[in-house]
């Protein structure tokens, strides 16, 4: 799954696919697992519900707003692969983040869940041919 040119994606998307290296998509999300793996089992207990500042994000609420994007982007991708027709829907981060506050979980659930949706993420991507 080779990078994407210029002009394969919305110009609000440049930012994030600069700041990767790799020129194959899927083998990014591959190697990605085991240093997220390692770096979310690693984070401290006791900072879970940490945030710099009044109104920021948790580090659980980080972590869901990863989750919920993967899940939607990985819905994206099948859409594509698939041939959509409809127009996908968009999302709104905050709104959602609103939604789904996350205090009412662990720092290990939302760890559990990140590794293992990286893990259907990849084998997502593994099933689409050169075509989709």
């Amino acid at each position: 799954m080779p990078r994407p040119s210029n002009t394969e994606f919305a110009p609000f998307y440049s930012t994030y696919i600069n700041a990767t290296t790799e020129q194959d998509a899927l083998d990014a999300l591959k190697q990605s697992v085991l240093p997220m793996t390692a770096f979310l089992q690693n984070l401290p207990p006791q900072k879970a519900d940490y945030g710099y500042a009044t109104g920021k994000w948790t580090i659980k609420q980080v972590i869901q707003h990863c989750i919920d994007t993967e899940r939607i982007m990985a819905y994206r991708a099948l859409c594509v692969a698939r041939a959509e027709t409809q127009s996908l829907p968009g999302f709104n981060e905050n709104e959602y983040a609103a939604m789904a506050p996350a205090s009412h979980r662990t720092l290990e659930q939302v760890t559990h869940e990140m590794i293992h949706l990286r893990s259907n993420t990849v084998l997502l991507f593994e099933s689409f041919s050169a075509s989709d």
